[in-house]
């Protein structure tokens, strides 16, 4: 958690987040789905990503069909604005994005050329929208990393009697925006614990909005 950017790894490029009326958001990414299966955006001049806006069996990308997963939350800008400034902390890593939503962090990741991007999410309808995005993403890039898109309930999780095997680690894991209750951030941690490789080079990148005593519950 880079609760001090300037003080652990240096600032990112300044960049302006105004504040997202939820509603409004809804109502546009749901007029967007009307026209269009895929929505673009642009994460710099240079790299647009595309991601799907509903399952083959229509269910849309909003937050009346699919909760706090179907709608694009600020902090996966943050979270891709310091990618983009440390591409190494992804490029040629295998990767694991918890609570993905839209995968806007771990899409943008394969772009970077990480070596497997793994987008997670409990929902089942936001985990067939993943996945679309990324096939999508395989087709239309020449980028060789793997990337694809799978269920991963955190209570579930932590209940397993057993670590997962080193398959199932990574050496990265990302999230952003994930934690908004004492027991998601509980949940969090633990899931981190689990899927976090046993490497000095292994990091956990997690970029979240400051709620109240948020701090408190990570610490």
């Amino acid at each position: 958690v880079f609760r001090d950017p300037e003080r652990v790894i240096g600032s990112p490029p300044p960049r302006s987040y105004p504040a997202i009326n939820t509603r409004a958001l809804e109502m546009t990414l749901q007029e967007a789905d009307s026209i269009r299966a895929v929505r673009e955006v642009r994460v710099t001049e240079d790299i647009v990503v595309k991601i799907a806006c509903r399952t083959e069996a229509g269910v849309k990308a909003s937050w009346s069909s699919c909760g706090s997963g179907g709608v694009l939350w600020d902090a996966a800008h943050v979270l891709n604005d310091l990618l983009l400034a440390y591409p190494q902390f992804v490029e040629g890593k295998r990767l694991i994005e918890l609570g993905a939503g839209q995968g806007l962090c771990g899409l943008l990741a394969h772009r970077l050329k990480a070596d497997e991007v793994l987008l997670t999410d409990s929902v089942p309808d936001v985990v067939d929208i993943l996945q679309e995005s990324a096939s999508l993403a395989q087709q239309i890039t020449s980028v060789p990393g793997r990337i694809h898109a799978a269920i991963l309930d955190w209570e579930d999780e932590v209940k397993a009697e057993h670590k997962p095997c080193t398959s199932d680690q990574f050496e990265v894991v990302l999230s952003s925006d994930v934690v908004y209750a004492v027991e998601h951030a509980e949940l969090v941690a633990a899931v981190v614990a689990r899927r976090l490789a046993e490497s000095a080079e292994a990091r956990s990148i997690m970029v979240m909005r400051i709620r109240g005593a948020m701090w408190q519950m990570m610490e």
